[in-house]
């Protein structure tokens, strides 16, 4: 794929990207509220997840530096030999793509919980999904520029409500620190589920792709990994100091059952309904972010034209399996799947781009020389346009 000067991005607009998609897992479940310990030091178990999370993207880091401007399945081929990078880069697709799936689940759940409670699931998922493929079409600038929008209005309802919520925190129920709570607890957390849950982090690889080569990657990854650990340890704190330490456990969406603790005068009682609404615009641009980057990976697999189809196949593949799996329906399997989540995504997110590492370091001198003629075809110098088969 060449990455023409329209679909680049700059440091803000792909971390604007990235922080919103993250924002929105504590926006609705607050986590490590229910990680082990599950107590008052549930904070420390969000600011070493952030730690070990910068530790364990080295080998991702590395690949996004090393091919700036390359997309994955390109480099992938390379390094990996054509056919074992193309299927891999369709597990990768697919991961990407489950994750469409769970996060439709999980969309769909609030809008059932909290407003459109008699409103059929089929008729919801629908709708649902021509949204994402109507967002998937308008393209990754689009989708980026709105993210753009989209960061401002989650951080200034979080910042908001933090402080129209102060009245009612209680700071007394994170004392004392460390005191019911093991080294080894928190660390296994923050490692195994904070960081092991970073359902983000494939999606991040890919993207590193459209950063203008100008910009550095490392800055722009600190750039989010650094906001998005103080955000989920600022949205722990709200919530457990206002519902406590206990109650938080038992809410579906901890973290909105906060916001409607806020009464700001008569006229704002109803205050909750601006967090609704940065959640589900939220969610319904990151289906559409899920959908569309797979696409762009099958699409390039496959030697496609335009990634419509794939858009649109994909999609109904969602929309389907959401309408015959138990997984839909049942909180049975759902907990299930959620208890052993961080193995694919650990899988996806640090071992395979770890392993892709080690294959480049054994055939370093034969893949660099492949990836200059490749970079010489994708971007000729003086307007050249030199033959696809150049870098074959």
């Amino acid at each position: 794929m060449k990455i023409i000067g329209s679909m680049k991005l700059t440091p803000f607009q792909l971390v604007a990207l990235v922080l919103s998609n993250r924002i929105l897992i504590n926006f609705g479940f607050t986590p490590t509220a229910l990680l082990p310990p599950a107590n008052q030091d549930a904070w420390i178990v969000d600011l070493l997840t952030g730690v070990y999370i910068a530790i364990l993207y080295i080998p991702p880091l590395f690949l996004a530096n090393k091919f700036r401007n390359i997309f994955i399945t390109d480099y992938y081929r390379i390094i990996l030999g054509k056919w074992v990078g193309k299927i891999l880069a369709v597990f990768i697709s697919l991961y990407l793509l489950w994750w469409t799936f769970i996060f439709s689940t999980i969309l769909l759940d609030f809008i059932k919980s909290s407003s459109l409670v008699m409103t059929p699931q089929s008729v919801l998922l629908v709708v649902l999904m021509l949204c994402t493929i109507f967002a998937a079409f308008k393209g990754f600038n689009v989708i980026t520029k709105a993210a753009e929008i989209i960061i401002f209005y989650m951080l200034a309802i979080i910042i908001a409500f933090t402080l129209l919520g102060i009245n009612k925190m209680d700071f007394s129920v994170f004392s004392p620190v460390l005191k019911d709570s093991n080294f080894l607890t928190i660390n296994k957390s923050a490692l195994f589920y904070g960081a092991g849950r970073f359902s983000d982090g494939v999606f991040f690889l890919v993207a590193f792709a459209f950063l203008d080569k100008k910009y550095s990657v490392n800055k722009t990854f600190f750039s989010f990994l650094i906001p998005a650990t103080l955000i989920y340890i600022l949205i722990t704190l709200s919530t457990q100091s206002v519902l406590g330490i206990e109650l938080t456990k038992h809410f579906n969406f901890p973290y909105f059952e906060f916001i409607k603790q806020i009464n700001v005068f008569e006229i704002f009682q109803r205050i909750e309904y601006l967090n609704m609404t940065a959640w589900v615009a939220g969610f319904l641009f990151k289906l559409s972010a899920f959908t569309l980057i797979p696409a762009l990976i099958l699409k390039e697999v496959l030697g496609m034209k335009s990634e419509k189809p794939v858009v649109i196949g994909y999609a109904l593949v969602v929309l389907i399996g959401l309408l015959i799996s138990p997984y839909t329906y049942n909180v049975v399997y759902r907990n299930e799947i959620f208890t052993h989540v961080f193995y694919y995504i650990s899988f996806f997110t640090f071992v395979v781009p770890f392993f892709v590492m080690l294959i480049y370091f054994m055939r370093r001198r034969k893949v660099d020389a492949e990836i200059t003629l490749l970079r010489e075809r994708l971007f000729p110098p003086d307007g050249q346009v030199l033959p696809e088969n150049t870098a074959s």
